[in-house]
C-alpha cells in the first residue's frame, strides 16, 4: 500500500482533515479499489488483517436513470455494516447523491 497525497477532492480532503486531528501521516494508508462494489470486501479484508485501528471508507456512486444505483448503494451499505458487526468495529458511512 502507498500512501497517497493527490487524488480525488474527497480523499484529499479526508486524509487532510485526519492530518490535521492530529493523525501521523505515516498511520493513513489509502487504499483503492476499482468501483463502490469492492469497497465492503476491501474493508473486511483490512479490518481482520489487524493492522490498523480504523478503517474509513468513502466512495461515490451517480444516480442515473436505472435503479443500479439504488442496488449498488443497498448492498455497500449492507456490507460496511455487516464488516463492522463481523470485526466489532464501528463503521461510518455518510451518503452523498449526486
Amino acid at each position: 500500500m502507498e500512501l497517497i497525497h493527490h487524488g480525488t477532492t474527497v480523499t484529499r480532503r479526508a486524509w487532510t482533515r485526519y492530518v490535521a486531528a492530529a493523525a501521523a501521516k505515516e498511520d493513513i494508508s489509502i487504499v483503492r479499489v476499482p468501483g463502490a462494489f469492492e469497497i465492503p470486501s476491501q474493508a473486511r479484508t483490512l479490518a481482520q488483517s489487524g493492522k490498523y485501528d480504523a478503517i474509513v471508507t468513502l466512495g461515490c456512486l451517480i444516480r442515473g436513470e436505472t435503479t443500479h444505483y439504488e442496488h449498488i448503494s443497498t448492498e455497500v451499505t449492507r456490507g460496511i455494516g455487516q464488516s463492522a458487526q463481523e470485526n466489532r468495529r464501528a463503521a461510518h458511512l455518510r451518503r452523498t447523491n449526486l
